[in-house]
């Protein structure tokens, strides 16, 4: 309901941005009609709450302000959307370059130089600190072993240009950066200096390896799709009346062919649904047996209807040698490891089955089973 209510508003703020910059009549309603109906936005909303949803509406709210001439309400605008995650900083600093570039000079390069600032020293110093695989983490997701630190991975990229761009760019990454254009009715194309407040989300899901990414299923394309729109409200401004009523046009036939593409991802979830609903009653009956005091490590798709219990992994977390890694120190992994009193293991819904083994080998054993999941207990009595 948040992000339903986050988006809804966005398309709001993305009206009143476009009148901002100076559109008028029907051709103001474009980009944030688009915005309602576009399979980036509406696959994103069926997906799990994420954040992005709040840093898109912040990044569209921080634009209005700044060219309302508010700029006390646009810098904490932006400091609140840079809090909600860790490379948010970056499209925010890019949206400072964008003002500075485009008559708003000293409230640009504040903002740009803040929010970079502060996105150099959250990823380089303090979730280094906090967490000490950082490093390894993003490396990884983004060029694999052939890198160990950020600046490597630039190295990476520059020794290495004709992949990078070969891996960035394949056929879905260009049907998605398609869409995002016809998020705008090509309007974009009218502000290009605007353009530049995508250029890092963008980048950022291009260059990583994490198929997540490179598809519209989950979150990540939110926030290029509010920058884009940002440069869609700029360019739906600078059309002459004659061209403002072709726009108006070109826009609603967009309309269309996204509401198309968003009926059929409506469809796959409602596919997806019609496919797993016989299985609901098993699925709570493997989260009954499981009590309201224990520590479980469980498939995602039970996380959230084991919320409410004392500890909650993501299976395999901490039983794979791997994976917690990136989470943990050793001495972290194996005090879950030990705290661990059930274990829900369902093959369909995990990619790491081999840990069965290092479950079983900590003395649990199988207490229930209901449809394809299994609930295991462990050897040490419930609540010690």
């Amino acid at each position: 309901m948040t992000q339903a209510l986050t988006i809804s508003a966005t398309a709001l703020l993305l009206l009143r941005l476009s009148r901002g910059f100076g559109a008028a009549g029907w051709v103001a309603a474009i980009i944030p009609l688009l915005w309602l109906v576009s399979p980036v936005v509406v696959r994103a909303n069926l997906w799990d709450f994420h954040p992005d949803a709040l840093i898109a509406a912040l990044l569209v709210a921080t634009a209005l302000a700044a060219i309302s001439q508010r700029p006390a309400i646009a810098l904490l605008l932006a400091a609140l959307g840079c809090s909600f995650k860790e490379d948010a900083g970056l499209t925010f600093a890019a949206l400072g370059l964008a003002l500075a570039w485009n008559r708003h000079r000293r409230l640009g390069f504040v903002l740009a130089a803040g929010a970079g600032a502060w996105a150099l020293v959250l990823n380089g110093v303090l979730l280094p600190a906090v967490w000490p695989a950082t490093r390894e983490h993003y490396t990884s997701r983004f060029v694999g072993d052939r890198a160990d630190g950020f600046g490597s991975v630039v190295r990476v990229w520059i020794e290495h240009p004709l992949a990078t761009v070969t891996d960035a760019l394949t056929p879905t990454t260009i049907g998605i950066l398609a869409l995002l254009l016809a998020m705008t009715g090509g309007l974009c194309l009218r502000a290009k200096r605007w353009l530049v407040v995508a250029l890092p989300s963008v980048a950022l899901n291009l260059l990583s390896a994490y198929e997540g990414q490179h598809t519209l299923r989950y979150q990540y394309w939110l926030v290029p799709a509010a920058a884009v729109a940002i440069a869609g409200a700029a360019g739906a401004a600078a059309l002459s009346p004659a061209r403002a009523r072709i726009a108006t046009r070109v826009g609603l036939a967009s309309a269309c062919g996204l509401a198309i593409l968003s009926a059929v991802a409506l469809g796959r979830v409602v596919a997806d649904i019609h496919q797993e609903w016989p299985a609901r009653a098993h699925r709570q009956a493997i989260v009954d047996a499981v009590p309201h005091d224990a520590s479980v490590s469980a498939p995602l798709r039970y996380l959230s209807h084991l919320a409410s219990r004392r500890d909650v992994y993501t299976f395999p977390d901490p039983f794979a040698g791997v994976a917690p890694g990136f989470e943990a120190t050793p001495e972290e992994v194996a005090r879950r490891r030990a705290g661990v009193e059930y274990v829900i293991f369902d093959p369909l819904a995990t990619r790491n089955p081999e840990a069965l083994e290092e479950v079983r080998a900590d003395g649990f054993r199988a207490v229930f089973r209901a449809g394809t999941a299994t609930v295991y207990r462990g050897p040490r009595p419930p609540g010690e």
